[in-house]
């Protein structure tokens, strides 16, 4: 007969590695967190700063809002996750510390065929922004002004899409962040308006659609 031995609850080995852990993007580049987002279907919100510590450079992640060692089941996809990103790097006299390569870089350029392989002029993931950020970054890059194509699509109550903690948010792109702006003809953003004040920007280049 075999001896009789007692079963202990929480006695065993346990696969540690199974749960995947959200990692620190701190120090990294934005891409970084925007491709990890990408590659899970997280939505990962940018907000850009300026910085007048010299330690840090632009494009570095100086800030994320879920800790790092989360675990991603628990992250929503749909909400995601923001990184701070560093936008300029300025010293006390108001003057970009980057060398004179990037300081005077002119991002309206950005769609000119000479920046396609630019990674100042990658597409954002403008996902989770307000609806009128989205003329701040037509202006920065100069969407419109070099004949891109910006189409608004206004969600309304019906569809899928529609989510009221959303309410005058961008909840769609429809080209995929990381994209080169050079290589944009067209883009279509997606987002719920307001209820009480509309919220489309008015930009006389772009076209308003309703959703279908």
């Amino acid at each position: 007969n075999n001896p009789y031995e007692e079963e202990v609850i929480g006695k065993g080995k346990y696969n540690e590695n199974s749960i995947a852990l959200l990692p620190s993007f701190i120090g990294d580049d934005k891409e970084v967190a925007v491709n990890y987002g990408k590659k899970r279907d997280i939505n990962v919100t940018v907000n850009y700063t300026t910085s007048t510590n010299s330690k840090y450079k632009e494009g570095q992640i100086i800030n994320q809002s879920l800790p790092s060692g989360m675990p991603v089941e628990y992250i929503s996809k749909n909400k995601g996750f923001t990184i701070t990103v560093v936008e300029k790097v300025i010293n006390n006299q108001g003057n970009n510390q980057n060398n004179s390569t990037t300081t005077n870089f002119d991002y309206t350029t950005c769609p000119q065929k000479e920046n396609v392989n630019n990674d100042k002029c990658l597409l954002e993931n403008l996902v989770g922004n307000d609806i009128i950020y989205l003329n701040t970054w037509d202006k920065k890059f100069g969407i419109t002004s070099n004949n891109i194509t910006i189409t608004r699509v206004v969600i309304d109550e019906d569809s899928d899409l529609y989510d009221e903690n959303k309410i005058g948010k961008i909840v769609k792109q429809s080209i995929a962040p990381g994209t080169s702006i050079a290589d944009i003809t067209s883009i279509t953003i997606s987002y719920i308006p307001n209820r009480s004040i509309s919220q489309q920007p008015d930009d006389t280049n772009d076209t308003e659609n309703n959703n279908e």
